[in-house]
């Protein structure tokens, strides 16, 4: 069997293959960002959970807690300010 049975084909056709490969990537593209993404949220997420806790804990200053958990102390401040509109 000859091995370039698709060669004349998709050489004629050599536009639409591309334009259709060029989209494939870009749907994997898409697709691995939007995982990257979801990745990033969920790791925040749980970062902020350990952040509750410690600042429940009450055993540790804000401060601390930035220092501890490598955030900006921005954040552990509004955390806390989260934490006591829903009380």
């Amino acid at each position: 069997m000859d091995q370039n049975v698709l060669k004349e084909y998709l050489e004629s056709r050599k536009k639409e293959v591309v334009t259709m490969m060029m989209d494939l990537y870009d749907q994997d593209r898409i697709l691995e960002i939007h995982i990257e993404s979801e990745k990033k949220i969920a790791a925040e997420e749980a970062e902020n959970a350990v952040i509750e806790r410690m600042l429940q804990d009450g055993t540790l200053s804000v401060d601390k807690i930035a220092s501890i958990a490598g955030v900006p102390l921005q954040r552990v401040r509004q955390i806390e300010a989260d934490m006591l509109q829903e009380q």
